[in-house]
């Protein structure tokens, strides 16, 4: 299946590969999946390691929404007691550059299916 538009860019914090919610059987099951999806065209899976150190984002998690009909961005932030959707230039502008600085220090795509591949043996 071809897809058009722009990729879905995932990053996560390397601690997610950690976090043994449900269990080892279950952290396997979501990184083998996790790891199938970054195999696929359109998406990409980033880790930012632990190495990547204090950023503009740490501990506040964020989804960036680009469309492009209507062209638009939006920002989804979660808290535990509430939700928001940001959609003001002056607000969206600075977790877009958030996004683009963790890119930038998260690992590539072939080292990411790496620490992918080795946590999941670890969990086997």
């Amino acid at each position: 299946m071809q897809h058009e538009g722009r990729p879905i860019i995932a990053i996560l914090g390397e601690g997610a590969l950690r976090y043994e919610v449900g269990g080892r059987e279950t952290l396997r099951a979501q990184l083998e999946h996790l790891r199938d999806l970054a195999e696929l065209d359109h998406v990409e899976v980033r880790v930012l390691p632990y190495t990547a150190g204090e950023h503009a984002a740490l501990g506040t998690p964020f989804t960036v929404l680009h469309l492009d009909d209507p062209q638009a961005t939006y920002v989804y932030v979660e808290g535990l007691t509430d939700a928001d959707y940001l959609e003001k230039p002056a607000h969206t502008s600075v977790y877009v550059q958030a996004f683009d600085r963790l890119s930038e220090v998260s690992l590539d795509r072939p080292e990411t299916e790496r620490r992918l591949d080795e946590r999941i043996r670890e969990l086997r």
